[in-house]
């Protein structure tokens, strides 16, 4: 029963993230809500605009460039200065080519952009659980130094996820433990990876979070210098939802029987 609900919990995840986009590097990724159809958008070594189309692993379409082809000669209708309109003519050669010369100008990432927090929003006031973990979960809203921190973004992470910043490079050894709080009364002990291996990638700057609502309470702590790892929050008189926040990523914990019993304190206090 434990296997169906973690499996459950991973495939809502996935189902709530895929007709977003996905960005890496230079390359923009559309995805259909159930992962089959993946739309592929990039700029070549020379600049060029690229897509390409696959349906479960297979290529539809092949890399194809985008743009516009002109003709050798357009005609175009000029407003001049004295305000009467006159026809001239442009070569093509005088004109951007609309093939080349492509350059990216800028790339913005966020945890959580407008449409997924509309998304996350909307869902809480339902009387929705939220589950969210993730090493720059605070720092990437809060103290981003590549993306101005917004206002929207802070607000959202406050009064909805019910969680704040309070530092970045929280911790180095690798450990957390539960404390006393909603979540659970046990005593729990936990390791993420910190170090190279051949089973997960490395956790090196996982963040502090604090509780941003009364009613939100810390429920990890890391071990070697007790600054808050995780927020749990079950609700108020407006609010009526729960969220539980991690300042590190959950698929680092160590071994599927520390995640095993980690997802089940956090199912079993979102669902009762």
């Amino acid at each position: 029963m434990k296997k169906k609900i973690f499996n459950g919990v991973i495939i809502l995840l996935w189902m709530m993230a895929m007709p977003l986009g996905i960005h890496a590097a230079d390359t923009t990724m559309l995805k259909s809500p159930d992962g089959n159809l993946v739309m592929t958008f990039r700029l070549s070594d020379k600049g060029q605009p690229v897509y390409e189309l696959s349906y479960k692993g297979k290529a539809v379409i092949k890399p194809s460039t985008l743009g516009l082809e002109l003709k050798d000669l357009h005609q175009h209708v000029y407003i001049n200065a004295s305000g009467s309109s006159e026809r001239v003519e442009v070569s093509a050669k005088e004109m951007t080519d609309l093939q080349t010369g492509f350059q990216l100008k800028d790339v913005k990432t966020s945890t959580f952009d407008q449409t997924m927090q509309q998304a996350i929003t909307d869902y809480c006031k339902a009387g929705g659980r939220v589950f969210v973990s993730g090493s720059y979960v605070a720092t990437d809203i809060f103290q981003n130094p590549l993306v101005k921190a917004e206002d929207a973004d802070k607000k959202f992470a406050r009064e909805i996820l019910k969680y704040e910043w309070r530092d970045d490079k929280a911790a180095c050894e690798g450990a957390i433990k539960t404390v006393a709080s909603p979540l659970t009364e046990e005593r729990a002990d936990y390791s993420y990876y910190n170090k190279p291996n051949e089973e997960s990638y490395v956790v090196e700057s996982p963040d502090a979070i604090v509780p941003a609502d009364p009613a939100a309470y810390t429920c990890f702590r890391y071990s070697e210098n007790n600054l808050p790892a995780g927020v749990v929050f079950g609700g108020n008189e407006t609010d009526k939802w729960r969220t539980v926040v991690l300042g590190f990523p959950f698929e680092s914990i160590k071994g599927e029987a520390q995640r095993d019993k980690m997802m089940q304190q956090v199912l079993n206090y979102l669902i009762k």
